[in-house]
């Protein structure tokens, strides 16, 4: 029988010997990275805009390099920053020495599905790039609101299925998926995330005793037609940045399709 622990060993073992990678993602050139950079901006925005302040207590579960969680201590909040690959936490205490923000920042490996911390701690959790790399993102989401206090936000995001790229390569519609099944004819990687669609995270979402209070999503491309990329880096850059501005002025179907959904939600009293 395989344990929980066994299926969430590949993806860790991947981030530890890829962590150099996700470090430098947010500063590299193309649309991979600008969606990235999206994804911070975005979730910062959000927060910004709380009625949380300095000196509330925040989670990040999944703090990768940890460059959100410097962010965070940088104004005023108290971090903790979890990630289940030592590599990361290395990379994220080094990132809050060099910024200064060491004593309002601690980072430590951890298991999301089971947090060590008591009932109620936080004011704030958020997950960003974690739950699609889950073997149990129900069960994450349960844990991470069972720490949060009545009242307290979290922001969290999943990999939209509907995205509009996927839906215009046959290799990856999901609505193709069968047929793809059939014939046998699409690559299989080592390590995948997974996707869900947008409606069915929000009932995760509110099963774990959330209240969606917005949900956007973000991020267009890359593009590709059975597999291979159709435009360069910087025409994907330009596509990206003008249907992401179409999407934030409401145009029907592209407000829904893009690659990542971003869920800010509160944990009902």
């Amino acid at each position: 029988m395989i344990q929980p622990e066994d299926r969430q060993a590949p993806v860790t073992a991947y981030f530890q010997d890829d962590a150099p990678f996700w470090e430098s993602v947010y500063a590299a050139e193309g649309v991979f990275s600008e969606i990235h950079r999206e994804r911070k901006k975005r979730a910062m925005r959000l927060i910004g805009r709380l009625d949380i302040g300095p000196g509330a207590r925040v989670l990040e579960a999944g703090c990768g390099a940890g460059l959100t969680a410097v962010e965070l201590a940088r104004r005023g909040f108290l971090v903790e920053a979890t990630d289940a690959t030592p590599a990361m936490i290395e990379i994220t205490r080094r990132n809050g020495e060099t910024a200064g923000v060491a004593s309002r920042l601690a980072a430590r490996v951890a298991d999301v599905h089971a947090l060590d911390y008591a009932t109620g701690t936080f004011d704030l959790v958020l997950a960003l790039g974690l739950i699609p790399w889950l073997h149990d993102p129900e069960g994450a989401l349960r844990e991470m609101a069972r720490v949060l206090r009545p009242g307290g936000y979290m922001l969290v995001n999943s990999d939209n299925r509907g995205r509009l790229n996927h839906l215009l390569d046959p290799i990856t519609n999901p609505t193709l998926a069968p047929l793809r099944r059939l014939v046998r004819r699409h690559p299989k990687r080592a390590v995948s995330t997974t996707t869900t669609w947008n409606r069915r995270f929000d009932r995760q979402i509110q099963h774990a005793g959330m209240k969606r209070l917005r949900g956007l999503t973000f991020g267009f491309g890359p593009f590709t037609f059975f597999g291979r990329r159709v435009f360069s880096e910087a025409t994907g850059v330009g596509l990206h940045e003008r249907l992401q501005e179409l999407s934030d002025e409401g145009t029907p179907f592209l407000r829904w399709t893009g690659a990542q959904y971003l869920v800010l939600a509160q944990k009902e009293f």
